[in-house]
C-alpha cells in the first residue's frame, strides 16, 4: 500500500516587526531621508501605540480583561474508552503502513487491506513451505484448520457470553444499566467474556453477594407480606378487645417490610 502524504495547511504567521524594520531600512537607504537606525526607532514606537490601542479596544469591547482559566478535569469511562479505541486505531495504521511497505519490498501488489492480507498470507506460506521442504498445499489446509478453529472458539464464547448475561438478567433480576456497570467491571479487571472463558455467575456472586442476599430478604418478606394480606381478606374478622391492654382499638397489621422490620424490632426476644 502507497502511502499518501499529508497535506500541510498553510501556517499564517503573526506580523513580523523584524521585517517591516527591514522593509523600511531599505526604503530609508533608497531615499537618503532618514537612516536606518531612525526607521527602526519609529517603527517600534507605532507598533507599541498599535498594541497599547488594540488592549485598550478588547477591554472596552468586553468589560473586563480576559483571563486563563484552568480545569482540571477527572477522565471518565467513556473517555477511557475513546483513547484505548484511538490507541488501538493508531497501531492499526502502523501495522498496516509496515505490510504496504513489505508488500512493496516484495513486489507484490494488491487493490485493498483484505487483497494486502491474503497475499501477504499467501506469500508467507509459499515461502515457508519451501525453506521446510514442504507442498505449499498441506501448509494450506493447515492455515485454512487453524481459522476455522479459531473461527468456532470465537462464536463459542461469544454464545457463551450472551448466555451468561441473560442467566445474570433472569435469576437476579438485572437491568439493562446494571449488565452495563457489570460489564465496566469485568473490563477494569481485564475480564473480556467474548475473548476468555468466564463464568459470568461466578463473578456477579463475588462482586454483588450483598446485592444478591438484599434481593432475596426483600422478595421473601415481600412474599409473606402477600400471603399476609390474603390471609386476612379471606378470614373473619374478631371482634374488637375491650380494655386498657397494649393495642387496644388500634389495627396493627404489617403491610409493608418497613412495618415488618419495626414488628421484629420489637418482638420480645
Amino acid at each position: 500500500m502507497k502511502d499518501k502524504d499529508r497535506d500541510l495547511s498553510s501556517v499564517i504567521l503573526p506580523y513580523s516587526a523584524a521585517e517591516e524594520a527591514g522593509a523600511a531600512g531599505t526604503a530609508a537607504t533608497d531615499t537618503g531621508e532618514t537612516s536606518t537606525a531612525d526607521a527602526l526607532d519609529s517603527l517600534l514606537n507605532q507598533y507599541g501605540q498599535e498594541a497599547e490601542t488594540g488592549e485598550v479596544e478588547s477591554e472596552t469591547e468586553t468589560g473586563e480583561q480576559t483571563q486563563p482559566q484552568t480545569e482540571t478535569k477527572t477522565p471518565t469511562q467513556e473517555d477511557k474508552t475513546n483513547y484505548a479505541f484511538g490507541q488501538m486505531r493508531q497501531q492499526i495504521n502502523n501495522l498496516t503502513g509496515i505490510l504496504g511497505k513489505v508488500a512493496k519490498a516484495n513486489n507484490i501488489e494488491y487493490n485493498n487491506l483484505d487483497d494486502l492480507v491474503k497475499k501477504m498470507s499467501d506469500d508467507a506460506i509459499e515461502k515457508m513451505a519451501k525453506s521446510q521442504n514442504v507442498p505449499v498445499e498441506l501448509l494450506q489446509k493447515l492455515e485454512q484448520l487453524e481459522q476455522n478453529q479459531s473461527q468456532w472458539q470465537r462464536q463459542t464464547r461469544e454464545q457463551a457470553a450472551y448466555a451468561g448475561f441473560q442467566t445474570l438478567t433472569d435469576k437476579y433480576s438485572l437491568t439493562e444499566d446494571d449488565l452495563k456497570a457489570f460489564a465496566v467491571e469485568l473490563d477494569a479487571d481485564g475480564k473480556n467474556p467474548f475473548v476468555q472463558d468466564i463464568n459470568l455467575e461466578n463473578e456477579y456472586k463475588v462482586k454483588h453477594f450483598d446485592d444478591i442476599l438484599k434481593k432475596q430478604v426483600d422478595k421473601a418478606v415481600k412474599e409473606v407480606l402477600e400471603k399476609s394480606g390474603a390471609a386476612d381478606q379471606h378470614s373473619t374478622t374478631p371482634a374488637k378487645q375491650q380494655g386498657t391492654g397494649a393495642g387496644a382499638g388500634t389495627d396493627n397489621k404489617i403491610t409493608t417490610v418497613d412495618g415488618l422490620t419495626q414488628f421484629l424490632k420489637d418482638f420480645p426476644s
